[in-house]
This record gives structure tokens, C-alpha cells and sequence, in this order.
């Protein structure tokens, strides 16, 4: 008998904890709305480079951050979504955060070059992946030339 009071406890504090993150997520969402931005530190990065993704509370009052972010393709296929539970300090007025992004999919791989989304609850910012080993000339390499030139006589 002792055993299942203890197994029903536990199952209470669950759905508590659950009902907890719930109010928390949700008076987040509706802070959200009042100020919260999302930002990059640039709009396009070289493949492989660290990605800065920065939350700013430009509103007036603390705000509780719901969830975290995901980064998706330019077709919308989900390819990052930290598996955490997101944890961030309340932020004041006028604070940030910040995340690094590593440019890399779920499976652990390298994300290719490409137009990315990295959305959260309340805001989104695109990305644009370059890869500078290429000159956009469909992935060929440049024609190379000589490196000088004999001189040549004008008649």
C-alpha cells in the first residue's frame, strides 16, 4: 500500500511541475509580445562559422523566455533544435542573451550553404550560409591566369 501512495505522489508532482512550466511558458509568450527581439550579429556567415543568436528584452518589464529556437531550411525542414530544457534567467529590462549556433543539423553533420530561419515562440531572423570556397559560378573554380604578362608593343 505504502508503494502505490508513493507511485501516486510522485504522479502528482509530475502534473505539477508540468502545470508550473505551463503558466511559466505562457506568461512568457504574453510578455514576448510586449518586447522581446531576436537578432544575429550579421546576416551572412561563412560555412562553418559560429552563428550569434542574441535575445533582447526591449521592453519595459523582466521577461520569462519561453521555449528556445530552432533553425529550419529554406523548404522549412526543421534542421536544429537544441535538445534542451530551456533554461534562461528572467531578463530586465534593456538585457540580452545569447546562443551560439554551430551551424549544425540535429544528425550532427555540417549544414550546407543556404538560406536558414531560426525562429522562436515570438520572433524569427534569417540567415544566409555561404560557402567562400566557391565563387558562384555553379561550384567551379575560377580560370586562373598568368602571374605576369609579357609586355606587348603597340604599332
Amino acid at each position: 500500500m505504502v508503494e502505490k501512495e508513493g507511485n501516486i505522489m510522485k504522479g502528482r508532482g509530475i502534473i505539477a511541475l508540468g502545470i508550473i512550466a505551463m503558466v511559466i511558458m505562457t506568461s512568457g509568450i504574453a510578455s514576448a509580445e510586449k518586447g522581446l527581439t531576436l537578432t544575429t550579429d550579421k546576416s551572412a556567415y561563412n560555412l562553418g562559422e559560429e552563428v550569434i543568436i542574441t535575445v533582447t528584452n526591449d521592453g519595459d518589464d523582466v521577461m520569462v523566455i519561453p521555449y528556445g529556437y530552432q533553425v529550419v531550411d529554406e523548404v522549412g525542414k526543421l534542421v536544429f533544435s537544441p535538445n534542451i530544457l530551456f533554461f534562461m534567467p528572467p531578463l530586465a529590462p534593456g538585457e540580452t542573451y545569447s546562443y551560439t549556433w554551430e551551424q549544425i543539423c540535429d544528425d550532427g553533420t555540417m549544414v550546407p550553404a543556404g538560406d536558414y530561419t531560426i525562429n522562436t515562440a515570438w520572433d524569427s531572423v534569417e540567415v544566409k550560409i555561404i560557402d567562400s570556397s566557391s565563387t558562384g559560378r555553379g561550384g567551379k573554380n575560377p580560370m586562373k591566369l598568368p602571374v605576369s604578362m609579357p609586355p606587348t608593343t603597340i604599332a
